[in-house]
């Protein structure tokens, strides 16, 4: 006999660690830069460079980006800005085997600039890094059977399962390079002193062969000008583009990740050779995978009424994913400025960035809480602090409903702040209203003891000689008449033909008669 096999290629997380570090740095201000007298704003960002599996050990390598604005020390202070990288460098312990593929993802938690000396910064940042495990495996199963030798038939039974198979697994880069010249009534660029920019509003599409990646970028910057006063641009760059991914079409579920890998601002002339021009290049790093999903059908079972089959078995796990949702809420509350804060002139630009705390499964859906951290940059009128920032931490809990969700699944998600607006009540008093983006897709593991190997053993089955020619038999409530057969060497025709049955499933106190073969 011939046992038809399939062959299903899987690719799913194994296993999953994280590592919690603080990264700590002692930074000289560089020579060309005034004295610093008060901090600003900060912020930062993790590049990972190189992460690789050595041994038993998975090391991860790269730097830390960031910038500081600040005001300089002295009699003429004025507002300035500091941009820089820092290299580090972490192990961790890993005790699974090796990988096929590990992905590393950085989580800035914290980061804080605190002022050792008018020449001397302390630069420190916890950083979570998530690693995921990811293993590429190949299974043959048994989906059929067939009789190579005439003079016996094969029973067979079969179950249909649906699966959802990783198609696509791979990373890409989008390159995002705009020009953007000053209004006609600003000064000329001296030095941009601090620039941002915030991903807002995307959105990926399959197609055959590629995706379509559009959105928004908010650039911002700051920058003082040949007069020495300061300026700055906030601008908001649409982008729309297509990037090859062979293998991957419309009809796959997506899982991508989008965020900002690196980015940069640097001043150029125009065509009277004047620093009039800000050029942003932002690039974006995209995690793709797509998923197909498959009805696969599976031979379950299989025996023969002349002849004894050892069937071979083994566990295997599949995935199919239970629902893809994505969830938009708003937030709308107050900001109060602390006492020491300098009263608010003008907004400049606000940030937010959404933090998710936790995850609970719950009967209709998946609950997320967590926070959205906002930052206010804004003009005071006050003497010797003409730039400010705020910084307020506002709570959330949304329920996003998925059907089909339960405690082994496994949930990964995706948040982002598409829109940040802050009005000016009056002058200590601001009113923020922002809109966030929770993406979930879950998906459930289904265990199958499949067939993967069917031999026919040539040995006389002593038990089935002894079973008697006709029996009399009580069937169990839910009972399957397949089982009955099985063991009493007969097939569910011959049990239906002699006892007028219609269906498979027995109720308790069903009475057969039943003849083996």
């Amino acid at each position: 006999m011939e046992l038809v096999k399939k062959d299903i290629h899987m690719n799913r997380m194994s296993s999953r660690q994280e590592l919690q570090v603080t990264l700590d740095y002692d930074y000289n201000v560089p020579d060309i830069k005034p004295d610093v007298d008060k901090i600003i704003r900060q912020q930062g960002s993790i590049i990972v460079a190189e992460s690789k599996l050595s041994q038993n050990r998975y090391n991860i390598e790269g730097n830390l980006s960031f910038s500081i604005l600040y005001v300089s020390h002295g009699n003429n202070s004025r507002v300035c800005g500091i941009t820089g990288k820092l290299p580090f460098s972490e192990s961790m312990v890993w005790d699974e085997p090796i990988m096929d593929e590990v992905n590393t993802k950085a989580v800035l938690e914290d980061l804080s600039v605190v002022l050792v000396n008018s020449r001397k910064l302390n630069i420190r940042c916890i950083v979570t890094f998530i690693c995921e495990g990811w293993e590429n495996k190949s299974i043959s199963v048994g989906v059929d059977a067939k009789c190579t030798d005439e003079g016996f038939s094969i029973e067979k039974k079969f179950s249909s399962i649906n699966i959802s198979k990783l198609k696509v697994s791979t990373k890409d880069i989008f390159r995002v390079r705009h020009e953007m010249p000053l209004p006609a009534i600003s000064h000329n660029i001296s030095e941009i002193m601090y620039s941002d920019a915030i991903l807002e509003n995307y959105d990926v599409r399959l197609a055959a062969g590629q995706i379509n990646l559009n959105g928004n970028l908010s650039v911002f910057a700051l920058y003082s000008c040949e007069n020495e006063e300061m300026e700055y641009m906030d601008k908001d760059i649409p982008f729309d583009g297509n990037i090859e991914v062979p293998g991957i079409d419309d009809e796959m579920i997506d899982d991508i990740q989008v965020q900002i890998q690196d980015f940069e601002v640097n001043v150029k002339q125009d065509a009277d050779r004047e620093n009039r021009i800000i050029e942003a290049e932002v690039v974006l790093s995209l995690n793709i995978k797509a998923y197909e999903e498959e009805q696969l059908e599976l031979l379950q079972d299989c025996y023969s009424t002349e002849k004894e089959l050892n069937v071979k078995r083994q566990e295997t796990m599949f995935e199919s994913i239970a629902m893809k949702n994505t969830n938009k809420f708003k937030i709308s509350d107050k900001m109060k400025l602390s006492v020491a804060a300098p009263p608010v002139l003008l907004i400049c630009k606000s940030f937010g960035e959404v933090k998710v705390d936790g995850m609970e499964v719950t009967d209709e859906g998946v609950k997320v809480w967590g926070a959205l951290e906002l930052m206010v940059m804004y003009v005071s009128e006050e003497e010797g602090a003409p730039v400010n920032s705020v910084k307020e931490v506002f709570p959330y809990s949304q329920l996003i409903e998925m059907r089909g969700v339960n405690k082994e699944s496994d949930i990964r998600y995706k948040s982002n702040v598409d829109n940040v607006s802050v009005n000016v009540m009056d002058a200590r008093n601001l009113e923020i209203k922002a809109q966030i983006s929770l993406s979930v897709i879950a998906f459930n593991p289904i265990n199958e003891n499949v067939i993967t190997e069917c031999i026919v053993n040539e040995e006389i089955d002593t038990k089935r000689a002894q079973l008697p020619e006709i029996v009399g038999y009580m069937a169990s409530d839910g009972e399957c008449l397949w089982d009955v057969a099985k063991r009493f060497n007969t097939t569910m025709d011959n049990i239906k033909k002699i006892n007028n049955l219609d269906r498979e499933m027995l109720r308790q106190g069903d009475r057969l008669i039943i003849v083996t073969q």
